[in-house]
């Protein structure tokens, strides 16, 4: 009885997995500034307590952790452009920031350059290597030990 207990539970985290990985897919919830755990928890179907207990546990990471990772990476992906033609503010908020204060702040920390650093930096590589510096390492870039594709299988 036990053991099927545990296996059921174990199923239940992997659909609450897959799950995740459909909404976090088709919501990009990254992007809004506005987004917060709790409409995370209602897309889910499940409590905070069940949420946290999911990314703590099952992820290794927490829903800021996660929110901002992928922030900085779409904010990363933004300033790649070589025609981008907009202020840094636009950057900022395209990538779901809501200020430019924790947009330096968590950029910094995931990346250890300011945006304007990381793009002048990934600008003068390009021109003189020929290739971006992400292509160096293409299965390191995900803003989480693993992608959203693979979450599923490797934390099961």
């Amino acid at each position: 009885m036990l053991q099927y207990s545990r296996m059921s539970r174990r199923q239940g985290y992997r659909e609450t997995a897959v799950k995740l990985i459909a909404i976090l897919k088709r919501t990009r919830p990254w992007l809004n500034p506005n987004h917060r755990l709790a409409d995370l928890c209602i897309d889910l179907e499940l409590t905070k307590m069940q949420v946290h207990y999911l990314f703590k546990q099952k992820l290794d990471t927490n829903y800021k952790t996660l929110i901002n990772r992928y922030r900085v990476e779409e904010a990363k992906r933004r300033l790649q452009n070589p025609s981008r033609s907009f202020q840094l503010k636009t950057v900022m908020e395209e990538s779901g920031f809501g200020s430019l204060s924790q947009f330096n702040v968590q950029f910094k920390r995931y990346t250890g350059m300011t945006p304007s650093e990381y793009e002048t930096f990934y600008h003068r590589f390009r021109k003189l290597t020929g290739h971006a510096p992400d292509e160096l390492h293409k299965d390191d870039l995900s803003p989480l030990p693993f992608s959203l594709d693979s979450l599923y299988s490797v934390h099961k």
